[in-house]
Formats: structure tokens, C-alpha cells, sequence
């Protein structure tokens, strides 16, 4: 389907002297940032705002969706009054960018891990068709080697693109929690790899 996302100016108070203020307010204009009020650019992000931020990043969150959420400790769809980001769950489950536990839990107040992060990164590539060219560029990271074998090849691909940077020159910290900030750059990056807006 054809991409698009609204885009009203949007100035974020919690990160006037941040960073990533103008990566934060751009993508809160374009509401993919959905609660700038309440926006804490450092704390770490949890697994339901997650899936929000990456699904209205998209353009795949639709009210009504018909996405049924699987997962035990998320509650239906279908119940009114719902908190808002179960459908987007649903929706990301249903494009296969998040997946649960063995034990059929989703847990959407834990926070991500930055590889668990850079594996749902990496299947959002793949909706939007992004191949990275930097194959190496994982070995720019001394501490590579404290990659979970099971996130290691999509830890090399969002390298590759350029879709995450590292904690610093050296290290990828994937055993840390990914921030709101640091959620916000990466998405804001996967949109401009993937030529779906301009830096």
C-alpha cells in the first residue's frame, strides 16, 4: 500500500536540551511519537511502545484493525476501552516485527534489550524492503561477541543499513536497554534508509 504520515509541528518539551530533539519533535509531527506530554527520552522503552512507535512509523496503525492479539497477558482487541497500543500489538504481531515468549505471553511492560530491539528493527527492514551495504560494519564493535546467537544476523543487517548507531565508536551494548531517544533515532533512520521520508 502506498506510505504516508501526517505531518504537524510538534515541539517536545522533555527534550529541548537533548540530542535528539529534532529527531524526537519530527517524529512526534508526524505522530508516531504519540504521547509527547509524557515523553521521557532516556528512560527505556517498554514492549508495547514499541510496537506503537514502530507501527505508526510504518504506517500500518489502523483503528479497527481486525488483528486479533494472541497473546495471554494482552487483552482483546474487541474490548471497549481498550489501552490503545493493543492493537498496534496485534498489528505488529500480524506483520511478524514483534513475536512473543514461549510461554505465550507478549509482556508489555518489560523493556527491550537493544539486540531484541535490532532483531524487530530488522524485520521492519523487511517490510520496507532495506538492504544494508556496510557488511562489516559489525566489527567496528569490540563487545560484537555479547550478541545472542540468535539476534546475531540481525544485529549485522540493522548495522549494515545504518538503522541503529552504536552506545559508543566501539560498543553496541546489546544487553542494555534501548531509550525512548535512542527508539526514536533508530526508527527515525529506518524511514530515511528506506527512502520513505527525507533526513
Amino acid at each position: 500500500s502506498a506510505y504516508s504520515l501526517i505531518w504537524n509541528p510538534a515541539t517536545v518539551q522533555s527534550v529541548e536540551n537533548h540530542w535528539a530533539k529534532e529527531t524526537v519533535n519530527d517524529l512526534a509531527a508526524r505522530l508516531v511519537i504519540f504521547n509527547p506530554e509524557t515523553f521521557e527520552p532516556d528512560q527505556a522503552i517498554t514492549r508495547a511502545d514499541f510496537a506503537e512507535y514502530i507501527v505508526r512509523a510504518l504506517g500500518l496503525y489502523r483503528e479497527g484493525s481486525g488483528y486479533e492479539n494472541k497473546f495471554t497477558d494482552v487483552r482483546s482487541t474487541d474490548v471497549p476501552n481498550t489501552d490503545p497500543r493493543t492493537q498496534a500489538i496485534a498489528i505488529a504481531a500480524a506483520y511478524r516485527i514483534v513475536s512473543g515468549y514461549p510461554d505465550g505471553t507478549f509482556r508489555p511492560e518489560q523493556h527491550i534489550t537493544r539486540e531484541e530491539a535490532m532483531a524487530m528493527y530488522q524485520r521492519a527492514m523487511v517490510l520496507t524492503k532495506l538492504t544494508g551495504s556496510d557488511k562489516d560494519r559489525y566489527q567496528d564493535y569490540t563487545d560484537f561477541a555479547a550478541v545472542s546467537s540468535w539476534a546475531e544476523e540481525a544485529v549485522k543487517a540493522v548495522l549494515a543499513a545504518h538503522v541503529i548507531n552504536g552506545t559508543s565508536a566501539v560498543t553496541i551494548s546489546p544487553k542494555a536497554n534501548l531509550t525512548y531517544a535512542e527508539t526514536a533515532q533508530a526508527i527515525k533512520n529506518l524511514l530515511v534508509e528506506s527512502k520513505l521520508i527525507n533526513k
